[in-house]
C-alpha cells in the first residue's frame, strides 16, 4: 500500500515558540527581523505581540542602528 500523506512540516516561524527570558537571549537574525518589519511600517507593539516579547526589548532592538550603519 503507498501512503502519499506528505510528513508534517515544522512551524515556518520557529522562533516564536522560543522561550526568551532576557534580551540577551534573542537571536541577532531575530532582531534583524524586527528592524525590518519597524522600518516597513509595522508598530513596535505589532512586532511584540508577534515575537511574543517586552515591547521595550522590541524598541530596543529596533532602534539600535550599531550594527546596521556604515561608518563614515
Amino acid at each position: 500500500m503507498n501512503d502519499n500523506t506528505p510528513p508534517p512540516k515544522p512551524p515556518f516561524f520557529t522562533w516564536v515558540l522560543q522561550e526568551l527570558s532576557k534580551p540577551e537571549d534573542v537571536p541577532e537574525r531575530m532582531r534583524v527581523y524586527m528592524r525590518v518589519l519597524w522600518l516597513n511600517g509595522t508598530s513596535e507593539r505589532e512586532i511584540a505581540d508577534t515575537f511574543k516579547m517586552p515591547v521595550e526589548w522590541v524598541e530596543d532592538f529596533v532602534r539600535d542602528t550599531s550594527r546596521t550603519t556604515k561608518p563614515h
